[in-house]
């Protein structure tokens, strides 16, 4: 994918879970299940705002195609993918690892990953996953929102 295209995306996931927050609103308590649902949406989009918004940046950084592939095996942002920005961006890795610490949602950080569209999770607090989105939102504008 092109690099502008990561950016783009990342707006875009921004913009979908921003407005299935103030869904959330919509849903009565009888339908916790459709919130719950949503809620695990809204986790898993913020985290492909954060890896499309690294993307973006590493796509940005002056590194041949051979070193990026290298690095890049497992394309997940807590692995190599920020590993790598920061390597590359030194400059970012306090402001951002700053953001995470600070968030109240480390563990929804650390816990992030492409599969957690599968799992069943009963323990989304509403509070947390609009602190995840925050953290997002921060992180996508720190790099290139």
């Amino acid at each position: 994918m092109n690099n502008k295209k990561y950016r783009i995306a990342a707006k875009r996931h921004l913009e979908t879970c921003e407005y299935m927050l103030n869904y959330l609103d919509q849903i009565s308590d009888a339908d916790a299940y459709s919130k719950e649902s949503i809620l695990i949406d809204i986790y898993y989009l913020s985290g492909y705002i954060i890896e499309c918004i690294v993307s973006y940046a590493i796509g940005e950084l002056d590194i041949p195609q051979s070193k990026r592939n290298e690095t890049r095996k497992i394309h997940n942002f807590q692995n190599n993918d920020m590993y790598l920005l920061y390597r590359n961006k030194p400059e970012l890795e306090m402001p951002i690892e700053s953001l995470i610490k600070n968030s109240g949602v480390k563990y929804l950080y650390k816990d992030w990953n492409p599969k957690i569209r599968y799992n069943n999770m009963n323990n989304f607090r509403e509070r947390d996953i609009q602190k995840f989105v925050e953290l997002s939102k921060s992180i996508y504008q720190l790099i290139g929102g």
